[in-house]
């Protein structure tokens, strides 16, 4: 036989694979996320780990995993009287290339190379008939994981998308005869002696495996083969090493072999029968030991069965050596261990306990890195499931790392790995960005994924509105500010692109789409913008040597920053489609989202100092005249303050400038009670939110240069009740010409007409006209009406003067 050198590590670099399923007996998260996850980080959709209980459970302390859940989603499968023990890897790019790989080795370090293994590498054409049975076996595992099924687990494996890409391979031509055999329909014994038959029958076959069932295992073989004629390779290095002497008092007779493939310094672990026939040799490797639970069907079994020429020889040779090394790793069992099987679904976890009687009350816990906290108590039925909705403080995608639920019950304690459905739905959908999103979610986003959330939300800036209406501006505190009929920005403005639908869901309903935003909404409205970390994206973060933080020694890097054009264009999309929506409380939710926006995002940008007052002034220009009338604008009230007092702080000179934003905002000027409610402190949470290192003296010095300062509305409406009440010294605005002057005296005097005057109350346009004779005024005298709110109207049988005292 030609020596062939190959690993599923040259497999995972011979593509961008999108799409990835692996079934595995034993697991090890810790290689999963070293190896294989890493190897396709940039292209990976849909990345997904069956498992059987018994690896589950033991991954469970893993404590070097920190995406199973988030980056992955890990389906942990008990059989009932066996184990699932099939080690299939399934892989797919964007183009429709796809490839299979069917061995003996587990999800491990140990079955990716420290161990002796096999593994077969299918392709369409030459391997079609093996891709049909692939995809008839994720079928059976599909149907037999629902609810009185063989399989024990919490959902069906979501299996859809992996059968549909096997079907398709399977529809390939080609004239390979090798087939995939697996106990999901029954023994592997019957299967592969029809395949013998086909040949003439079995006269001779060599195993090669670590554990026998004693040699009850090759017995069962032998006689289901009608074969008497058996040998069992002999390794220097395996968890079993065969007993010829207790199979030979049985009356079994059996010869020990060697070969060169399966004769290295490594631990054998793998697994290869090799029958030779009548007119021909069948060569079978995978996942089936030569044990009775194996090879007549109590396991979940997958294996490779190749017809070949006589010709074809793995070297056997006879050999004296009875009997290597035994390592006595255990043999495949069913999980005797209890643990729960968990997901997060739409803002609830759901779980089942597996192996143990846990009918009643447990005490929740949630367990995340270094966090660990009380989720509250929890009632676990009869069948052993059970469901609650985690503290807020607990949100599970905002904790960054990968999260496990532990049930408390006096001296008992149970857990389990919590898979977020809603994530690895919206990874499938549109993969690297929501892990971006994921990132910014937890607090563990670069700069990298700050630039790729601006360029989605550039492209798609009304899924951004969208979320905020759904989660109230994102903090229960701003939901006053909401409109009284719910989903009134969604129905505005097209389709978001989150919400087009996906031509595959995993078997599952189908996702909205929305979880992972809203997330990312309810983060930034929640948290302090220096909580984010850009380490990952600095070249060098080396420090002068004994300089503690705020030394005299070399400042801190502040790594790279998003490009201030990049941050324009998002927020310049995201301006233009908030202004799309009518003025009023449907605009609420987007100011509140554009305003977190700035709050983290500016920060991060080349130019912070520079961009925030630009991005403030047009906030505000969007808001200025959408005050909610029909609902509590108490904080957008809030906002609005916060952003004149920073503005202020920014540029003293715009003191009178905010002061006339306010005014327009509350439809008059500030009274006492509107002053002292809404000064900004240093202490306050969106003061620190937008101004982290700011101080009381600042924030108040700013406030009261902008309720001191004298605006040119006010200037005009306090004319207008000097006029009203016949003052006899009037306070003549600056612009006023002579005449405009001393008519104004006349008319306070009652020496003219009060119609000589016309007052502009009410804007209705942007276009200036005299309120008199309703028409329009000279260029000359809008400037004038703009700057200082008075002119002159031109017209032959009016010349009146109009004084604006609108808002």
């Amino acid at each position: 036989m030609d020596e062939r050198n190959f690993t599923p590590r040259d497999l995972l670099s011979a593509s961008a694979w999108s799409s990835l399923l692996f079934t595995t007996y034993s697991l090890s998260l810790s290689f999963v996320e070293a190896v294989p996850l890493a190897a396709v980080s940039r292209s990976v959709r849909n990345f997904t780990i069956l498992a059987d209980l018994e690896g589950y459970m033991s991954s469970l302390s893993d404590v070097g995993a920190i995406g199973v859940g988030r980056d992955y989603d890990l389906v942990p499968i008990k059989v009932s009287g066996g184990v699932f023990h099939p080690k299939i890897s399934l892989f797919a790019d964007e183009d429709g290339n796809v490839r299979v790989t069917v061995g003996s080795g587990n999800l491990s370090f140990g079955g990716w190379g420290y161990n002796n293994e096999v593994l077969e590498l299918l392709r369409p054409g030459r391997d079609s008939r093996c891709f049909s049975d692939i995809a008839a076996m994720f079928e059976s595992i599909s149907a037999g994981a629902m609810q009185g099924g063989r399989l024990e687990c919490l959902r069906p494996a979501g299996l859809d998308r992996f059968i549909e890409l096997a079907t398709r391979a399977a529809s390939i031509p080609g004239a390979g005869r090798s087939r995939m055999l697996h106990t999901m329909g029954g023994s592997l014994v019957t299967q592969i002696k029809e395949m013998a038959d086909e040949l003439g029958g079995a006269r001779r076959f060599t195993a090669v495996s670590p554990f026998f069932s004693g040699h009850l295992g090759l017995k069962a073989l032998a006689e289901g083969l009608g074969c008497d004629d058996v040998s069992i390779a002999v390794p220097p290095l395996a968890p079993s090493i065969f007993d010829f002497s207790s199979a030979s008092e049985a009356g079994m007779r059996c010869k020990p072999v060697s070969s060169s493939h399966f004769n290295d310094s490594r631990s054998l672990h793998s697994k290869l029968y090799d029958i030779e026939c009548e007119r021909g040799r069948l060569i079978v490797t995978g996942s089936a030991n030569a044990t009775t639970a194996a090879l007549l069907g109590r396991n979940v079994e997958a294996v490779v069965i190749r017809p070949c020429d006589l010709s074809v020889s793995f070297g056997w040779e006879a050999t004296t050596r009875g009997g290597g090394t035994a390592t006595y790793e255990k043999e495949p069992r069913e999980c005797s261990g209890a643990g729960l099987i968990v997901d997060y679904n739409g803002g609830v976890i759901v779980g089942r306990v597996l192996g143990m009687a846990a009918e009643g009350q447990w005490k929740a816990v949630i367990s995340s890195g270094t966090t660990r906290g009380p989720a509250g108590t929890v009632r676990v039925g009869t069948d052993g499931r059970f469901r609650f909705e985690p503290p807020p403080s607990l949100e599970p995608i905002a904790l960054g790392t990968s999260v496990q639920v532990i049930l408390i019950r006096e001296d008992q304690e149970v857990r389990g790995w919590l898979v977020l459905r809603d994530l690895i739905r919206d990874i499938s959908r549109r993969g690297p960005i929501a892990r971006a999103m994921a990132r910014m979610v937890s607090g563990l986003d670069t700069v990298s994924d700050v630039a790729a959330i601006l360029d989605y939300f550039a492209r798609d800036p009304k899924a951004l509105f969208d979320a905020a209406d759904r989660s109230g501006g994102g903090r229960s505190d701003r939901k006053a500010a909401m409109p009284r009929l719910t989903g009134e920005l969604g129905a505005l403005q097209g389709q978001s692109a989150l919400d087009m639908q996906s031509t595959w869901a995993g078997g599952e309903a189908a996702p909205t789409g929305d979880g992972l935003i809203d997330a990312l909404v309810r983060r930034l409205a929640e948290t302090m913008p220096e909580q984010n970390n850009d380490a990952a994206d600095d070249d060098d973060d080396s420090v002068v040597p004994g300089a503690a933080s705020g030394s005299s020694g070399r400042p801190p890097k502040r790594g790279r920053r998003v490009p201030r054009p990049m941050a324009e264009k998002a927020f310049d999309h995201l301006f233009k489609k908030l202004e799309e929506y009518p003025a009023g409380s449907v605009r609420a939710p987007g100011l509140f989202a554009l305003f977190d926006m700035m709050i983290h995002i500016v920060p991060r940008t080349e130019t912070p100092d520079e961009l925030l007052p630009v991005l403030m002034q047009r906030w505000v220009l969007a808001a200025v005249h959408a005050r909610p009338t029909d609902s509590d604008p108490i904080s957008l009230d809030q906002c609005i303050c916060i952003i004149a007092a920073m503005s202020v702080i920014g540029d003293p000179g715009s003191a009178s400038k905010m002061h006339s934003v306010l005014q327009s905002w509350f439809g008059g000027e500030l009274d006492e009670d509107t002053r002292l409610l809404f000064e900004p402190l240093a202490e306050g949470r969106e003061e620190r939110r937008i101004h982290p290192r700011g101080i009381d003296e600042e924030w108040k010095q700013s406030w009261a240069e902008i309720v001191g300062s004298r605006t040119q509305w006010s200037i005009m409406n306090q004319l207008r009740r000097e006029i009203a009440a016949g003052e006899s010294v009037l306070t003549i605005p600056d612009g006023a010409t002579p005449i405009e002057s001393s008519i104004m005296r006349k008319v306070a005097a009652g020496e003219a007409r009060p119609d000589k005057i016309a007052y502009i109350t009410t804007r209705r346009s942007g276009k200036a006209g005299c309120p008199g004779c309703y028409t329009g005024l000279p260029s000359e005298q809008r400037l004038r009406l703009g700057r200082h709110r008075l002119a002159t109207c031109a017209g032959m049988r009016c010349s009146r003067i109009i004084i604006d005292v609108s808002l």
